[in-house]
C-alpha cells in the first residue's frame, strides 16, 4: 500500500528559492518541477510564503499569498503556508523566544524535519525548533559570528535536495 504524501515529513522550502526573473514578472525557477517531484520522493514539500517575493509585495490576506503562489507554481497537490518569520530574540530568562515557537509551531504542522532557505536568519531559530536545515547559496562574510552554521550547506536548491536524497538512501543519521 503506497503512502499517502500526506503521511510523509513535510521538508519546508522557502518561496524566495523557487521564484525567479523580473521581479515584476515573477515566474517560477526553472528546476521547481523537478524540485517538487524528487522532494516527494522522500517527503512532502512545502512552500512557506511570506509577504514579498524579489522585493515584490505579494498579495495583502494569507488565502490571497497562497492563490498567488499555488498559479505562480502551477504545482498539483502543493502545500503552501503562509509564514513570516519574527526576529529572533531570547526572553529574560534566556529561553528562545516567539521565532523559535513560530518554526515550532509550523514543523508541528507538517511534522516537519528539514528546512531549505537561503536566509541565514532563519538558522537558529529553525535548528532550536528541532529542524534540520540547510543553507542554500553563497558563504556570506558578513554574517555574525554568534549566527548558528545550519546542519548543511548547498550551492543550489537542486544541490539540497540531492543531499536529502542521498541522506535518506543511504540512511545517515539525522536525516528525515
Amino acid at each position: 500500500m503506497p503512502v499517502e504524501l500526506a503521511d510523509r515529513p513535510g521538508i519546508l522550502v522557502g518561496l524566495d528559492l523557487l521564484i525567479g526573473g523580473d521581479p515584476d514578472s515573477p515566474k517560477p525557477v526553472d528546476d521547481a518541477d523537478v524540485v517538487f517531484e524528487r522532494l516527494a520522493w522522500i517527503g512532502r514539500p512545502v512552500v512557506l510564503v511570506g509577504e514579498a517575493v524579489l522585493g515584490r509585495r505579494l498579495p495583502e490576506t494569507e488565502a490571497g499569498r497562497v492563490a498567488w503562489v499555488l498559479g505562480t507554481l502551477r504545482s498539483e497537490g502543493l502545500d503552501v503556508f503562509p509564514f513570516v518569520e519574527t526576529r529572533m530574540e531570547r526572553d529574560e530568562d534566556g529561553a528562545d523566544g516567539p521565532a523559535v515557537d513560530r518554526w515550532t509551531a509550523v514543523r508541528a504542522e507538517f511534522q516537519a524535519t528539514w528546512l531549505l532557505t537561503a536566509h541565514p536568519s532563519s538558522i537558529g531559530p529553525a535548528r532550536r525548533a528541532h529542524l534540520g536545515v540547510i543553507h542554500i547559496g553563497p558563504r556570506t562574510v558578513d554574517v555574525p559570528a554568534s549566527v548558528e552554521r545550519a546542519d548543511r550547506r548547498a550551492r543550489d536548491l537542486l544541490d539540497a535536495v540531492s543531499q536529502l536524497l542521498t541522506m535518506d538512501t543511504f540512511s545517515v543519521p539525522g536525516a528525515s
